[in-house]
């Protein structure tokens, strides 16, 4: 009952990357941490600690810096899972925790966007000081601007909303949708992620921040044509699952 429980602590909004490889390996390692007395937040703050260990590494500069914290944020997707893992399968799933994870995921993500373009601007110049100015702003302005959406509409939080949220406008028009959704796969963190590790183990890490200001131009968009939308949605159109049901038994202090 224990491996079944585990081998299906997939979501429905998980990327490609995530479905066949970051939740094999991080489910397996769940497994052995829902023995321990260790909780959700805990591994929220795990993954933090990941988070800032990568940018630590990034901003050390250098060729191997530069690669080595490439890597490790290919690494801190993984190490994401193991909280959202945990309260599944302990049925600990909370709105708080959604929010506290995205939070996390987003500073993350930040952190990483931010330490990679300065260790590109000590190397090339002013060209990744501009790209990297970009993309934090686009970045903020488009977690902001989510977060607005998300608290007065529903969705508990999470920022899985904004996936769901382009599926169901697109129920009825089939093909449209599976070109989206093949578009929105590789926007997802754990493809991007792993995407970027192997291109800085290949020597092109100087090209990431090119396609993140594509790819945060993309997701700004998406938010702007969505937000209405969202905002006048159906909770159960738009709210992941296992959100659904922690709104029906909310337990303080968990995490999804």
């Amino acid at each position: 009952a224990e491996k079944w429980v585990f081998r299906n602590l997939q979501k429905k909004t998980d990327g490609i990357v995530s479905r066949m490889l970051n939740r094999p390996v991080s489910t397996r390692i769940s497994r052995h941490l829902a023995h321990t007395s260790l909780q959700p937040i805990h591994l929220t703050g795990l993954t933090a600690l990941s988070a800032l260990a990568t940018f630590f590494t990034l901003l050390m500069g250098g060729s191997m810096g530069i690669v080595i914290g490439c890597i490790l944020f290919h690494a801190t997707s993984v190490i994401d899972g193991f909280d959202g893992e945990i309260a599944r399968a302990k049925f600990l799933a909370t709105p708080f925790g959604a929010g506290l994870d995205t939070a996390v995921d987003m500073a993350g993500n930040i952190l990483f966007f931010t330490g990679l373009t300065t260790a590109l601007y000590f190397q090339y110049g002013t060209p990744y000081h501009l790209l990297g100015t970009y993309i934090l702003l686009a970045a903020v302005t488009s977690v902001v601007l989510l977060s607005i959406v998300l608290r007065f509409g529903p969705g508990n939080g999470s920022f899985d909303t904004l996936g769901l949220a382009v599926q169901a406008r697109l129920k009825h028009r089939p093909k449209t949708a599976r070109i989206v959704s093949a578009a929105e796969m590789l926007l997802k963190r754990d493809f991007f992620a792993f995407a970027v590790a192997v291109m800085a183990l290949v020597g092109m890490a100087h090209v990431v921040p090119w396609l993140l200001a594509g790819g945060m131009t993309l997701w700004f968009l998406a938010i702007l044509f969505n937000a209405q939308y969202i905002l006048n949605a159906k909770p159960e159109e738009i709210t992941p699952r296992h959100l659904q049901r922690a709104t029906l038994a909310p337990t303080q202090n968990h995490h999804s």
